[in-house]
């Protein structure tokens, strides 16, 4: 699987014949048409979940923008990763998440 892809075939191909497909006789795989459809699905999850993502941090931004202006001492590095994922994305989550962690165990 490369950094782009989201699902590798394999995957799709598991998932699909533990939920009750088959590869019919004389076939090696799966058709086509099912992997196309699950591709279409998992883009479509992920904008999604990236639409969600956003949202939510809209809104964790003014919440932020709040807490920055009552004089939080957080507030300012709660806006600082929270600006970094809404401007990277989700391919990027994971990063923020280990910045949240060490800024967690400094506090601690």
């Amino acid at each position: 699987m490369t950094n782009k892809e989201l699902i590798t075939k394999d995957e799709i191909r598991d998932i699909f014949l533990r939920n009750g497909f088959t590869i019919k006789e004389g076939q090696t795989d799966l058709k086509d048409y099912v992997y196309a459809a699950a591709g279409d699905v998992v883009i479509l999850t992920s904008i999604r979940l990236q639409e969600g993502l956003r949202e939510s941090l809209r809104h964790a931004l003014k919440q932020g923008g709040e807490a920055f202006r009552q004089g939080n001492p957080d507030a300012v590095e709660a806006l600082e990763l929270m600006i970094s994922i809404y401007t990277t994305g989700i391919d990027n989550l994971s990063t923020v998440q280990n910045q949240i962690a060490k800024i967690r165990d400094t506090k601690h």
